[in-house]
């Protein structure tokens, strides 16, 4: 069965898209802009906005599962608005084309930073709240806000797990993400 990988053009997207090839699994990369990551891959390469939910209906119909990468990253302040369009509602729309396409599973990439951090000197892990507060960076808001999205959806009957990675670095950063470019400025 087809599994749908939204931001199949990011950094973590495209290693994916490549695990799940070699797995022999049929792959449809939702892009939004770039295509880079995915181009000569035997893919189902289709254009479209996780903040368009009749877009996701059509790219969802068939699929097993959904590995939903798709994100706004950034580290400014005054990001709220963009932020929230991709993290919460493109998210919430993600969450509700599974819901109406039957998808089995989704798998939703969230972050490190949705949790609270205090105390500094404990692990981080599931059993830490989410953050909430406007103290917390406008990201971090976002990525907690999705995932309260998410977790709407496992309350309506949605199959679906998160994944709360931390720094990220490796093959194909193809538009160099924050790390990459640290790497290069230190290299």
């Amino acid at each position: 069965m087809t599994v749908v990988v939204t931001g199949a053009a990011g950094h973590v997207g495209a290693n994916l898209v490549r695990a799940l090839l070699v797995q022999g699994r049929p792959v449809r990369a939702l892009v939004h802009v770039a295509r880079k990551a995915v181009e000569g891959l035997d893919v189902d390469v289709v254009e479209g906005d996780i903040r368009d939910p009749q877009s996701l209906s059509d790219v969802f119909d068939g699929a097993e599962v959904v590995y939903h990468l798709a994100a706004g990253i950034s580290l400014l302040n005054d990001e709220w608005p963009l932020l929230e369009s991709v993290n919460v509602i493109g998210t919430r729309n993600v969450v509700e084309a599974c819901l109406h396409c039957g998808v089995r599973r989704l798998v939703h990439f969230s972050s490190v930073h949705a949790m609270v951090q205090e105390p500094m000197d404990a692990p981080v892990d599931e059993s830490r709240p989410l953050v909430e507060s406007r103290h917390y960076p406008p990201y971090d808001r976002s990525k907690a806000a999705g995932e309260q999205e998410v977790r709407r959806g496992i309350e309506m009957g949605l199959d679906a797990i998160i994944i709360s990675p931390t720094g990220i670095i490796g093959p194909r950063d193809y538009r160099l993400s924050h790390f990459g470019e640290a790497l290069l400025a230190l290299a």
